[in-house]
């Protein structure tokens, strides 16, 4: 089987999974100096990308991003996160947006929620538009 960022992240992943805790950093600059060695730590990026989604589907876990305009407490965009996506664990990336005039944008990999003023204008004239 040919090498490649999917095949390192795989294997490196179930190295670990079968590997005590404490021995993690030494498998990880192992591999490391060996992607150096065989000329393919240009493949970093891409493989810690494969480590993450692995990890993320083997502990259902989606990764969330929140767009705000100012700072907004955990609290409320846990509550916010749990009308949206109530049955999901969610690893929340925020942000802050100063376009946004309120509110919030809520994103996964495949949707996106416009929970912002401006969005609640849109669908008010939307549903306007269409009755």
């Amino acid at each position: 089987m040919k090498a490649s960022p999917e095949l390192y992240a795989k294997n490196w992943y179930e190295i670990l999974k079968k590997t005590d805790q404490s021995a993690w950093d030494q498998i990880s600059q192992v591999v490391l100096e060996m992607l150096y060695k065989k000329g393919q730590s240009k493949w970093l990026p891409q493989i810690l990308r494969h480590l993450e989604k692995q990890e993320n589907q083997e502990n259902q876990i989606m990764p969330v991003t929140v767009r705000t305009a100012k700072k907004m407490d955990e609290q409320t965009i846990a509550s916010y996160l749990q009308q949206v996506l109530p049955q999901v664990k969610p690893r929340v990336t925020s942000t802050i947006n100063s376009s946004l005039i309120g509110g919030l944008v809520i994103e996964t990999q495949d949707q996106r929620w416009d929970l912002s003023v401006h969005g609640q204008l849109n669908n008010l004239a939307n549903t306007i538009i269409n009755k």
